[in-house]
C-alpha cells in the first residue's frame, strides 16, 4: 500500500501526494468516534486538500492499537477515490440513494477496496480480519 500512495497519480497522469495526520478525538460525519478518515476533494480538475492542489489526506485516531491496518484500510480508498474517480462518480450516480463521503455502502468500490487492502495488511501480519 505504501508504494501505491507513495506513488499515486490520478486518471490525467497527475502526481498527487497524500498526507497523513494522527488526530485525537477523530469523528466520522456521525460525531461518532472514527478509527481514520480519507478525505478526497476535487474541483473538477485537481484534487485538494489543507495541504495544496494534488493532495489528499488520511487522518487516522491517535488511540490505535495498529496504525498500519487502518492506514491500509483509509490508504485503499484514497487509492481508488484518486486513481478510479470516474468509476467511483459513476457508482454514485447508479445508486442515488448511497452517501457520499460514507464509503461503505453495499457495493461501493472505494469500501471494497479499502477492505480487501485491510485484509491484505491482516494475512501479512498473520492475523485474520
Amino acid at each position: 500500500m505504501f508504494n501505491k500512495l507513495n506513488n499515486l497519480t490520478d486518471e490525467k497522469g497527475q502526481v498527487v501526494d497524500v498526507y497523513i495526520n494522527i488526530a485525537s478525538n477523530l469523528q466520522n460525519e456521525s460525531g461518532q468516534t472514527a478509527n481514520g478518515r480519507s478525505t478526497i476533494n476535487f474541483d473538477g480538475n485537481n484534487f485538494i486538500s489543507m495541504y495544496g492542489v494534488n493532495t489528499t489526506l488520511i487522518e487516522l485516531n491517535s488511540n490505535l492499537m495498529d496504525f498500519g491496518r487502518y492506514l491500509s484500510h483509509e490508504g485503499g480508498h484514497t487509492f481508488s477515490g484518486v486513481k478510479f474517480l470516474n468509476v467511483l462518480n459513476a457508482w454514485y450516480n447508479q445508486y442515488p440513494s448511497a452517501r457520499r463521503g460514507n464509503g461503505h455502502d453495499e457495493g461501493n468500490p472505494s469500501g471494497d477496496y479499502a477492505t480487501e487492502m485491510e485484509k491484505v495488511y491482516m494475512r501479512n501480519k498473520g492475523l485474520k480480519r
